[in-house]
């Protein structure tokens, strides 16, 4: 199986984490140290996000909770501080948020927590998708908007990686030398309960353009002073050993009865014989484990839980009965993972399986490696009416799209 990773993906990271190469950076740093990297260029983000974005959509009135929610010094404030139920017909709409009580409160010193903004902010979108298809897991990316001297979260660890991107304001950051090592998200532990030990290590001002990338397990906090701080948090939640093997286990216990045996009987309780036991299911694991298979269906999945893609998809059906082969067609900006077999190319996204005839397989990977093209442009042994079938096919499936000049006619 392989995935989309196409050059502009590769360059969007590394613009990203510049002037630190992509070795570098998983060499250096993934999993290991801090990194910040100061810039002194507050439009460096623009193209993903502006602080213009938030206004506008905080300016909606269908916002609910929990896509935001409202932290001050580590504890969440209640909801119905902010946030109130409504009822129409015989349908409850809960958690929608009073806009005026949402702005109170965070005039008087309360954090806007923003989850998932990847799928309400188009920019932010397109962006997370470029990352996810270089890093083939999944990402989250959270908005931060804190007010003048205020703290959202006091000092803490987080059990996943994450990236903090400034895009308005500044925030002082307090990064600490204690830490846990490589925690997994059931070893989190509530803001109260910290109590870190030694004064902060490395403590950067974070201004608009600055990156900074923190491994999780290490305890931080970051607070605002005279002015609003506006940033993407992006954490990363990339496949582990641990993940792996449990997956192979379960796939394999399925099979060979040995791992569905009792670990201990009266008969089996000696140190010896528990040994002989773990040691056969080691050999068994090393004979029949397939963890390249593992991690290949752990990337399929990764990609079909991205987030949709679907501008214009409306128009592309009423435009379908159009299609011709100087159609102009463009692949939309989402990640594809492909699975080859003897009968078959299967196409991964969108939580689905797309399964084309072999013979296709040549024009499935110049749609997958182009942007814009025409049919006639496809280098293809298809007759006309096969090209057409396939397009139509992949217009309906929202891997493709009319151009956005086609599409608005």
């Amino acid at each position: 199986m392989t995935t989309n990773a196409d050059a502009s993906t590769l360059a969007q990271f590394q613009r990203l984490i510049a002037p630190i190469t992509l070795d570098e950076f998983f060499a250096d740093y993934w999993e290991k140290k801090v990194l910040y990297i100061p810039r002194n260029d507050p439009s460096y983000y623009r193209d993903i996000l502006t602080f213009e974005d938030v206004s506008d959509y905080l300016s909606r009135t269908d916002l609910r909770y929990p896509y935001i929610r409202l932290v001050q010094a580590g504890q969440e404030l209640p909801l119905n501080t902010y946030a109130y139920d409504s009822v129409f017909g015989e349908n409850v709409f809960q958690g929608n948020l009073d806009l005026d009580k949402l702005f109170h409160l965070y005039n008087n010193g309360a954090t806007m927590c923003m989850q998932l903004q990847h799928l309400a902010l188009p920019k932010l979108r397109s962006f997370t998708n470029h990352i996810e298809r270089l890093f083939e897991f999944r990402t989250q990316s959270t908005l931060f908007l804190t007010p003048p001297k205020s703290q959202g979260f006091t000092a803490h660890f987080d059990s996943h990686d994450f990236f903090i991107f400034q895009i308005h304001g500044e925030k002082q950051w307090l990064i600490y030398d204690d830490s846990v090592e490589l925690p997994l998200a059931r070893n989190r532990v509530l803001d109260s309960e910290v109590n870190v030990q030694n004064p902060p290590s490395f403590s950067p001002l974070i201004r608009p353009g600055d990156l900074l990338y923190v491994p999780r397990g290490v305890f931080h906090e970051a607070l605002t002073n005279n002015g609003a701080s506006l940033q993407i948090s992006l954490g990363v939640f990339p496949h582990l050993w641990c993940d792996i093997l449990h997956k192979m286990i379960d796939e394999l216990s399925l099979s060979h009865s040995l791992l569905r045996q009792s670990a201990v009987t009266p008969t089996i309780s000696d140190e010896a014989q528990i040994e002989d036991r773990f040691a056969s299911i080691v050999e068994l694991l090393k004979r029949f484990g397939e963890p390249s298979m593992v991690v290949a269906d752990l990337k399929r999945k990764a990609a079909s839980k991205q987030s949709q893609v679907c501008e214009n998809r409306l128009m592309d059906l009423e435009a379908l009965p159009d299609l011709s082969l100087t159609s102009e067609l463009t692949r939309r900006d989402i990640q594809v993972a492909t699975r080859h077999s003897e009968d078959a190319v299967t196409l991964f996204y969108y939580d689905k399986e797309i399964e084309l005839p072999r013979h296709v397989r040549a024009e499935v990977e110049f749609i997958l490696e182009s942007h814009t093209f025409c049919l006639n442009d496809i280098p293809s042994n298809l007759d006309d009416d096969g090209r057409l079938s396939l397009a139509r096919l992949l217009i309906v499936e929202g891997l493709l799209q009319f151009s956005i000049e086609r599409s608005r006619v």
